[in-house]
């Protein structure tokens, strides 16, 4: 039988509620989910790599955005040890920020108590999960159940070891999201990536599509 934890609502009225803790400001925060989506080649793990640096520089704004210092994980099933090996490089990642390359039947079901056990730490801020599709071998992305189940899972990650997660998933050829409609169900924060081809300097443009931790970022 799961626990369940009664709010007393008379003692909490006339308390401020905790402000939200944000690792990467407007973006991810410890304790909730985000779900960050764009098509293929867009920059995601990139982008996140980069805030990472932030994170693990010491809470060092990145491309506009405040971040908060800690360790930083990364659990990369998309991008190969090589790839991986030249962002480090490229980026100048800092020591505290761990990457896991993870081969095919890894899941973020089935190994959660490994994935947890690496964002115990108390010094862990951010973990982030690259991506939805590949981490959850066996998933059906249009089954509802699973998706929320999948998804909850991740959350209380987040919860117990009060980290910030973000999580990547692609969008599909039509602009859409990959899968149910319960991909946006769980996740706080749900944040769409995408590019002009004919932009010569190769911008990216992020629109916050869900924001329940406040008002809606610009």
């Amino acid at each position: 039988m799961g626990h369940v934890n009664w709010i007393r609502t008379d003692e909490l009225r006339n308390v401020e509620p905790p402000k939200v803790s944000w690792v990467i400001e407007d973006l991810v925060a410890r304790g909730h989910v985000t779900l960050l989506v764009g098509a293929p080649g867009q920059g995601k793990s990139f982008l996140m790599a980069a805030l990472a640096t932030g994170v693990a520089g010491g809470g060092v704004p990145v491309a506009g955005f405040n971040t908060e210092p800690g360790e930083v994980v990364i659990i990369d099933a998309e991008n190969g040890a090589a790839e991986i090996h030249r962002r480090v490089h490229t980026l100048g990642l800092f020591a505290n920020t761990r990457f896991a390359d993870v081969t095919g039947g890894f899941s973020v079901v089935k190994d959660r108590e490994e994935i947890f056990d690496a964002v115990m730490p108390v010094t862990v801020r951010l973990l982030v999960l690259d991506s939805l599709r590949t981490l959850a071998p066996g998933i059906d992305e249009n089954s509802s159940d699973e998706v929320t189940a999948m998804l909850t899972s991740v959350q209380q990650i987040a919860r117990e070891a009060d980290v910030g997660v973000c999580v990547l998933h692609h969008l599909n050829r039509a602009g859409e999201f990959r899968g149910s409609g319960a991909m946006t169900a769980v996740p706080e924060v749900v944040v769409r990536m995408y590019g002009d081809a004919n932009d010569k300097y190769q911008r990216r443009t992020l629109t916050w599509e869900k924001f329940r931790l406040g008002a809606r970022p610009e």
